[in-house]
């Protein structure tokens, strides 16, 4: 009796997974079909439930430091006006973080392009093979970061599209493989 309701409980269990792979396949073609149509919306609104994350997150720092009885540990109360700070301003102006965040990638691309050639040419004096295409390369993540800079607006637009498609093609994979195994 016990293996053949352990073999049902199987049998159950795999069935549960498989509707839920099946759920989930659906809501990441939904979403990246979101992410295509809707770019601009999509990342304000994923700028704005950040914000209320944070919102959440100092709520609970606050409520920590008021609950302590003996010695009261300000870092709670720090935090927690940190991050109501940070999670208002991603709330009332979701703009400026996504404006922002091309602009971080782009100064770190720079950043980093500008050590990777330093590096590089020192690969290339001491005629270590190969060392030209790092070079190359380097120069390549420069001109990406300065391209990023100048147009962050548009970068991040493709960068939501490329999500977009991503989770478009990984749900409409999994459901072909659902689709496949099950039969």
């Amino acid at each position: 009796m016990s293996n053949t309701s352990s073999k049902r409980s199987f049998n159950e269990q795999m069935r549960e997974l498989f509707r839920n792979k099946i759920v989930i396949a659906i809501a990441g073609i939904i979403f990246g079909i979101i992410l295509i149509v809707h770019a601009a919306a999509a990342v304000d609104a994923l700028v704005r439930i950040l914000g209320a994350i944070l919102l959440v997150a100092s709520a609970v720092y606050l409520i920590r430091y008021f609950m302590q009885k003996e010695t009261k540990q300000n870092a709670f109360v720090v935090m927690g006006i940190i991050l109501a700070a940070a999670g208002l301003f991603f709330v009332i102006r979701p703009d400026t973080i996504v404006n922002l965040f091309p602009l971080i990638i782009g100064i770190v691309l720079i950043l980093s392009g500008v050590s990777d050639l330093v590096h590089a040419i020192g690969l290339n004096k001491a005629k270590v093979q190969g060392a030209l295409v790092f070079i190359v390369l380097s120069i390549l993540v420069i001109v990406l970061g300065v391209v990023v800079l100048l147009h962050p607006g548009t970068v991040a637009d493709m960068l939501v599209t490329v999500m977009g498609i991503s989770l478009l093609i990984n749900g409409a994979l999994d459901l072909v493989i659902l689709a496949v195994t099950k039969a």
